[in-house]
């Protein structure tokens, strides 16, 4: 190729390059233009050649004049430097450029002319800026987030954490960044992290929903379901990660309150279900007892035989054990007739005190830790004494091989997030150190007949008859236990602000001296009970007139010529109120008293109080039976 041809390709050449080329005289003025630096000029060939570049470009003119001179100056090349400003190609739109500024020596050391090899990178500038106006969101986004959000590199180190991270898990930002992220954990966690979780993460770039516990700078553990994706580079590897963390320590312990509520409400449930079974078990159960106690009472006054006779009296005793079960399925049942008073537990407690040593194993340590101030309730006190009582036995039981048993009491304050309804009570605690409970027995722990005693040591009805006591006295019990460290059981009671503890009345002058002549309408549905209750009255004296229902007590009521001075009367019969009864009595009989009888009744019945003083639980003895009606008949005016 000549020269010719060679000056003719070069002509192409700068003709058909894709980048601007230009050349510039010392004066600054344009020598040469190609057609792409005319287009990016926006100003024509033409237009261009012999004016200088003030002229031309007057937007940019200051720093490619300064370039050009820079050049001829100094003869060295000035590349890649970048020009921004507006074209009158894009009036009113700044453009970006790369240029590289060449000085023409034509071999000679001299500049002769300088080369501009000129690109346009607006475009490119554009997305860069983009790029860093989004990355600039994404991390004002990522830092200011309300959610927990952490990003770890290839090694588990933290690289990034969200603000609401920090303030969740209480740390400065430079306490945790190139740390491990499982420092956070838990010891459980950690290991199960480490040995599960992470594996599969770094294999498979996902995880969702993994239950973790978090430990913050405080200590206090925090529960997390935390979900990440991992970025990967060209070739696949692990790079980072972003990591959502959900905080579910608050709906836990929600969820677990509910379940708690709902455990609750079921044990509620099922133990009212059972009450009212067992209730009305006691109630046909104690109309038997009375037949029984009643006719071996009698035979025990009529025999002669001295064997014949302790027979009887045997009877009499099983059934009098027997009365007292019922009592206690009364009591749980939360249908027993009871007599609340104040008093003070603290002095019930070192009254029964030696009562209770004597009825525990030598082998125990009892300790007696009193509060020194007066813990005042209003429950019946044979109640009260029957919940120390059972409590006490059940923790001796729990100690086989001896052990120390702990009584306290104490005014607590309960608020509204407590258990019960809020306000001041009285906490009784037992504690032992026996063998303690699973979470089984513990929820079985107050089922009436539920027992882990072997047979015959235990009926199953004490810790359900102190949960009934507790229960009908607007309390609460509280168990807490493992095996093998013992046991604690505490029972709340509304502390009330006085207590005066009664003393129960002497049981008064023999039966023989209490006999009064009086006539007794008796209205009994249970045959058996009437006859008996009809043959003691009878012979001890009284002119007796027994009716099955209310109505036919009403009919002999109406054909007895003289008074009626004593209604004795079951709480619950067939047809007509027993308080119907009364009112038709006392109509023509104004001061005739009434005795209300039965296995277990409500303190109030068809609208009318029942008295403790004008109620006699069944199954009674000839005795009990014999001083009520005697002390309501003495009363009457």
């Amino acid at each position: 190729m000549d020269s010719d041809q060679m000056d003719l390709v070069l002509e192409e050449l700068f003709q058909r390059a894709p980048v601007g080329l230009a050349l510039f005289d010392r004066e600054l003025r344009y020598l040469r233009i190609n057609p792409r630096m005319s287009s990016l000029n926006g100003v024509p060939m033409e237009a261009t050649l012999g004016r200088r570049i003030r002229d031309v470009l007057p937007a940019v003119a200051d720093g490619v004049e300064l370039m050009v001179r820079s050049v001829f100056e100094s003869g060295r090349a000035i590349e890649r430097v970048e020009i921004s400003g507006e074209t009158p190609a894009e009036p009113g739109h700044r453009r970006n450029f790369v240029a590289s500024y060449l000085p023409i020596l034509l071999g000679g050391s001299t500049a002769v002319a300088v080369a501009v090899v000129a690109e346009e990178i607006t475009a490119r500038r554009d997305a860069e800026e983009a790029l860093r106006a989004s990355e600039t969101r994404h991390r004002y986004l990522y830092l200011r987030t309300p959610a927990m959000m952490h990003s770890i590199d290839a090694e588990g180190r933290l690289v990034d954490v969200s603000d609401a991270w920090l303030e969740r898990m209480m740390y400065a930002r430079d306490e945790v960044i190139g740390r491990p992220s499982v420092e956070f954990l838990t010891e459980e966690s950690r290991e199960y992290a480490s040995r599960e979780v992470l594996p599969e993460y770094f294999r498979t770039g996902i995880v969702e929903n993994v239950p973790y516990q978090f430990v913050r700078k405080d200590g206090a553990v925090l529960d997390i379901l935390l979900s990440a994706v991992a970025e990967r580079d060209a070739e696949g590897n692990f790079e980072r990660s972003l990591a959502v963390l959900v905080d579910i320590t608050e709906r836990k312990r929600a969820e677990a309150a509910l379940r708690y509520s709902e455990a609750r409400l079921r044990q509620a449930q099922k133990m009212e279900a059972i009450g009212r079974l067992a209730g009305g078990i006691a109630h046909d159960f104690n109309n038997l007892l009375l037949v029984i106690l009643g006719n071996a009472e009698l035979m025990a006054l009529q025999l002669d035989d001295p064997s014949q006779r302790t027979s009887a009296e045997q009877i009499v005793g099983a059934a009098q054990r027997a009365a007292v079960l019922t009592r206690q399925i009364l009591t749980f049942s939360r249908q027993q007739i009871v007599e609340p008073r104040v008093l003070d537990l603290n002095e019930l407690i070192l009254d029964i005190e030696s009562l209770l040593r004597r009825l525990l194993r030598e082998s125990l340590e009892v300790v007696i830790a009193l509060q020194r101030a007066a813990c005042c309730v209003c429950v019946d006190p044979g109640q009260a004494t029957q919940i120390l009582m059972n409590l006490a036995v059940n923790a001796s039981d729990a100690m086989p091989d001896g052990g120390r048993l702990t009584i306290e009491t104490a005014t607590v304050s309960i608020g509204i997030a407590d258990h019960g309804e809020p306000g001041e009570y009285v906490l009784l605690t037992v504690t032992d150190t026996g063998v303690g409970m699973d979470a089984e027995t513990q929820a079985r722990l107050f089922e009436p007949f539920f027992t882990t005693k072997e047979p015959g040591r235990g009926t199953g009805l004490g810790l359900a008859t102190v949960h009934g006591i507790v229960c009908q006295n607007k309390g609460w019990v509280t168990v807490h236990s493992k095996l093998g460290r013992g046991s604690s059981f505490g029972v709340y009671l509304p502390r009330v602000a006085e207590a005066k503890l009664e003393v129960d009345e002497p049981a008064g002058a023999p039966v023989a001296d209490l006999l009064l002549p009086a006539t007794i309408l008796v209205a009994e549905d249970d045959a058996t009970v009437r006859g008996v209750v009809a043959t003691v009255l009878r012979e001890k004296g009284y002119t007796t007139l027994c009716a099955r229902d209310a109505d036919e007590a009403l009919q002999m009521m109406r054909a007895h010529p003289g008074p009626i001075d004593i209604v004795l009367t079951d709480v619950v019969m067939p047809g007509t109120s027993p308080m119907t009864l009364v009112e038709g009595v006392r109509a023509r009989h104004p001061h005739a008293q009434v005795v209300y009888m039965s296995g277990y009744a409500p303190l109030q019945s068809g609208g009318v109080q029942i008295a403790a003083k004008d109620f006699l639980l069944k199954p009674f003895t000839i005795d009990e039976l014999l001083r009520k009606l005697a002390a309501v008949h003495s009363a009457a005016p």
